[in-house]
């Protein structure tokens, strides 16, 4: 199966995913990336604060980007 690696854009920039997790396709690496933003960005608002997620870049070990999920993604789950 292969192992991705999901890097979250935020307004101060990359925080890299140094573990990955492993996904039987990248249809259910994306679907986990949509839901993941979702989440985040409801705890902020839930929180009062305005979010600062933008978005997740799905990658293999290498860096190569597969997908890219915007935060306007999360609510298309």
């Amino acid at each position: 199966m292969p192992h991705y690696f999901f890097h979250l854009r935020t307004n101060d920039g990359v925080e890299r995913d140094d573990e990955g997790i492993t996904f039987p396709s990248l249809d259910q690496a994306r679907d986990d990336a949509r839901t993941c933003l979702f989440e985040m960005a409801s705890d902020e608002i839930t929180a009062g604060r305005k979010t600062t997620v933008q978005g997740i870049d799905i990658t293999d070990g290498r860096g190569t980007i597969f997908a890219r999920m915007d935060i306007a993604d999360a609510d298309q789950r």
